[in-house]
C-alpha cells in the first residue's frame, strides 16, 4: 500500500514529520513505491534472551498544567530522536510537542528538551517558546565535554522562505546551567527565484541530530531550502511530483569565540535525476579522516519512482575548505530499498550499515523497508527485508552495534496490530526492537503493545555499560494531549537482550 507525505505543508510540517514515522513514506505528493529483498535473512522465532521493558517516562503525565502550557502535557509529547547519555548517567532527549502553548505552535505546544537522572527522575531542561528560540525540536541532542547540549528545532526562528510564518528552524545550545541560546536561525539568506516559491538558500527545516567533532564544530542537514531545482523545483503543473521547497543542504557551524559561531554551506542538493539526491532527513556521521556520510530521502536514480528513491553520499574535505561530494549508492526502490531516513553506521572494516523506510519488493508493488550493508566499493547487500508482519516494518531508526558485531534497531510499524496499533498507525502495528546477528540471523527482541510501553519507536537505540538499551517511542503511553487516543509517547529501557557491552 502506498501512502503519501503531503509536502504542501502546514497542514503542517509537523504532520509530515509524524506521518513519516507512522506510515511507509512514499513520494512527495505522488508516492514512492516500496519493494522486496535481495538477500533476505531468516527470521528467528525468539531472541537469545528474555528482554524486559521498563517505561522510564510516559509523556503527558502532568496532573496539573501551569498557565501557558498544553493541558496535561507540560512534560512534553511525541519524543523524537536518539537519546544522549552524559558521563554522569543522565539521559537527555527531545519531545517535539507539548510544553509551552505559545508562538507558532500555540495549540499543540513547541516541544522541549528533557532529562532523566540515573535515579529515574524526569525533569524539563528547556521548553521552547515558539519564537526566535525555535519550535518543534527534532533529532535529539549531542553534548560536549563541558556538559553543554546542542540540537536543532525544525520551526521558529526566521520567518519567510519555504515555511513562511512558521519559521524555518534554528540550531541551539543549552549551556550546563540550562540557558538556551540560538547559534543560527535558518533563512537568513532569502530570495524569490520563482513566483510564489520563496526560498531559503541557506536551508530550511533542520530535522536530524547534529554531529559534533573534537574541535566543537557542528555539522547538520536541512530537509528543505537550498536549490529549487529538480525534485525541489516548482511544479510545472498540478500532476508534477516536484515541490518547490528546495532540496536541502549540508551545513557547518564553527565556534569563533565568546559564544559565537560562523555558518557555512558545505553542499546544496540539486535534486536532479542521477546527480546527487534530495531532501536529507538523516544526520551525518564522520570517519577518522573527516569525511562525512549521510543519506537523502529522495532524488538519485528514478527506479520505481520518477523523483528518485534516495542515495548514500560522502562529503570529503578538500583544499581551501572545499568539500567534494560523491554518491556512493543510489536506491532503486525495488529489492534494495527506498526512502532512507535512518542515519548510517560504520563497522571496523569501513562498511556502512543503514535502514530504509520503503522498498524491499523485487517487483516494486509493495515494500516495508530493508536493513542494508554497503561495502567500501559501493556494493549493497540486503541483510533483512521487512514484511510489516511480526518482524516489523518501515524502520526510521539507525542501527546500534554491540561488541560482538551484532546490530540492534527498531521499526515504526509491524508487530502487534491490535488496539491503538491497528488504528493510530496508518501502516499498521506498533513496531518492534530487533537484532541482526553477525551471522545474519534476524530476531525480534520486543514487540510494542501501544500501551504504557509505547508504540512506534522512531529513533536509534543507545546502550549503557551493562548492556541495557534505551530508546523513545512516539506513540503509546498516556492518551490525551496533542496525540489524543494514540498516546503521547514514552522513554523506555530494554534489559536482557544479550547486548554485549564489554567494549563500552
Amino acid at each position: 500500500m502506498n501512502t503519501t507525505i503531503d509536502l504542501k505543508w502546514r497542514e503542517n510540517v509537523m504532520n509530515t514529520n509524524k506521518e513519516s514515522h507512522r506510515k511507509k513514506p512514499s513520494s512527495w505528493g505522488r508516492g514512492l513505491a516500496a519493494g522486496g529483498a535481495v538477500l533476505v535473512s531468516s527470521i528467528g522465532s525468539a531472541a537469545l534472551a528474555n528482554p524486559t521493558l521498563t517505561t522510564l517516562h510516559a509523556f503527558c503525565s502532568s496532573t496539573n498544567s501551569p498557565p501557558g502550557t498544553v493541558p496535561g502535557c507540560a512534560d512534553g509529547s511525541y519524543p523524537d530522536g536518539k537519546l544522549h547519555h552524559d558521563r554522569f548517567g543522565n539521559i537527555y532527549g527531545t519531545a517535539t510537542l507539548g510544553g509551552l502553548a505559545s508562538g507558532v505552535n500555540a495549540s499543540s505546544g513547541n516541544g522541549l528538551v528533557f532529562k532523566i537522572s540515573p535515579q529515574g527522575t524526569y525533569s524539563v531542561v528547556y521548553s521552547f517558546q515558539g519564537g526566535t528560540d525555535g519550535s518543534v525540536p527534532l533529532g535529539g541532542v549531542v553534548g560536549d565535554p563541558a556538559g553543554n547540549l546542542y540540537g536543532v528545532a525544525g520551526e521558529g526562528g526566521t520567518n519567510g522562505g519555504e515555511l513562511g510564518t512558521q519559521g524555518n528552524g534554528v540550531v541551539y545550545k543549552i549551556s550546563s546551567n540550562g540557558t538556551q541560546s540560538v547559534l543560527y536561525s535558518f533563512c537568513q539568506n532569502q530570495n524569490l527565484p520563482f513566483p510564489g516559491y520563496p526560498n531559503c538558500s541557506d536551508g530550511s527545516y533542520p530535522y536530524a541530530k547534529l554531529h559534533i567533532d573534537q574541535n566543537g564544530n557542528l555539522y547538520g542537514t536541512t530537509i528543505f531550502g537550498g536549490l529549487e531545482t529538480g525534485v525541489g523545483g516548482p511544479p510545472p503543473d498540478s500532476t508534477s511530483a516536484q515541490t518547490g521547497f528546495g532540496n536541502g543542504v549540508v551545513f557547518e557551524l564553527s565556534p569563533t569565540g565568546r559564544g559565537n559561531y560562523s555558518y557555512r554551506l558545505l553542499y546544496q542538493f540539486t535534486g536532479i535525476t542521477n546527480v546527487d539526491g534530495a531532501n536529507p532527513w538523516a544526520g551525518l556521521i564522520a570517519d577518522a579522516a573527516g569525511n562525512l556520510y549521510g543519506t537523502t530521502y529522495g532524488g538519485g536514480a528514478p527506479g520505481i519512482s520518477n523523483v528518485g528513491n534516495g542515495v548514500v553520499y560522502q562529503l570529503s574535505p578538500g583544499p581551501w575548505g572545499h568539500y567534494n561530494y560523491k554518491v556512493l549508492y543510489q536506491f532503486t526502490g525495488y529489492a534494495d530499498g527506498s526512502s532512507p531516513v535512518a542515519p548510517l553506521r560504520f563497522d571496523a572494516y569501513g562498511n556502512l550499515y543503514g535502514a530504509t523506510t520503503g522498498g524491499g519488493d523485487a517487483y516494486g508493488l509493495t515494500g516495508n523497508g530493508v536493513v542494508y550493508k554497503l561495502s567500501p566499493q559501493g556494493r549493497e547487500s540486503v541483510l533483512h527485508t521487512f514484511t510489516n508482519g511480526s518482524d516489523g516494518g518501515s524502520p526510521s531508526a539507525g542501527l546500534l552495534e554491540d561488541c560482538n558485531g551484532d546490530l540492534y534497531g527498531a521499526t515504526n510499524s509491524g508487530g502487534n496490530v491490535s488496539g491503538i496499533c491497528a488504528t493510530a498507525n496508518a501502516a499498521g502495528g506498533c513496531g518492534v526492537v530487533y537484532k541482526i546477528s553477525r551471522s545474519g540471523a534476524y530476531s525480534v527482541l520486543y514487540t510494542f503493545t501501544g500501551g504504557n510501553d509505547g508504540g512506534s519507536p522512531n529513533a536509534q537505540l543507545i546502550a549503557d555499560s551493562s548492556g541495557n538499551l534505551y530508546g523513545v517511542a512516539g506513540l503509546g503511553g498516556n492518551p490525551g494531549g496533542p496525540e489524543g487516543s494514540a498516546g503521547n509517547g514514552t522513554v523506555y529501557k530494554l534489559s536482557g537482550t544479550g547486548f554485549n557491552a564489554s567494549c563500552y
